[in-house]
């Protein structure tokens, strides 16, 4: 992170304001990253599931891998603040931009019982920026059928930041990811 810098403010088409977060000891600028092995607890879907081409992708999460999210989320947190005008066209203290900002771990808990914490993602299903699965063999592969019978290793682009008045966050893609689906047993 140490060569990490948040871009300007950007507004797309729909008017909704972004900045990039690049990497200067990079040649492609691109912040991309590995998780470990992992499992989504849902399949890819949208909010009131009607039919997109970008889809969101829950990801299950391991320790290290909340640690690492964890400390992206700590640095983008003091990276705002310092710029907090840039982003917001006033000052905001490092505890404002705390409370406003949408951490990328998210612990769930139902009836009383822990879940493993997860991480949302963005999936494109068409287009330049298309998901691309592939095999253990390093073979491009279709989509897998049911995403829950899948081990899944995700390879996240930090695409950067969206802004709205009252909250925050990160947006992380996944441009490729290796699938394996599991067989399922006869049980006779």
């Amino acid at each position: 992170m140490k060569h990490w810098r948040v871009c300007e403010l950007s507004k797309n088409s729909k008017g909704a304001s972004t900045a990039q977060i690049i990497d200067e000891s990079e040649i492609s600028k691109q912040i991309k990253f590995k998780l470990h092995e992992t499992r989504t607890p849902f399949a890819p879907g949208t909010f009131g599931g009607e039919e997109k081409v970008r889809l969101n992708l829950d990801l299950n999460l391991n320790e290290y891998d909340c640690d690492l999210l964890t400390g992206i989320d700590e640095w983008v947190i003091k990276a705002i603040a310092q710029r907090s005008i840039d982003f917001f066209k006033v000052t905001k203290t490092e505890e404002e931009i705390r409370n406003m900002y949408k951490r990328t771990v998210t612990q769930h808990n139902s009836n009383g019982k822990d879940f493993a914490p997860t991480v949302k993602t963005k999936i494109n299903m068409s287009g330049p920026f298309a998901l691309r699965c592939w095999t253990e063999d390093k073979t491009k592969r279709e989509y897998p059928e049911d995403w829950k019978l899948c081990r899944i290793t995700p390879e996240l682009f930090l695409k950067g930041l969206y802004f709205m008045p009252t909250m925050c966050g990160l947006i992380l893609e996944v441009h490729d990811a290796l699938v394996s689906e599991e067989l399922t047993e006869c049980p006779f």
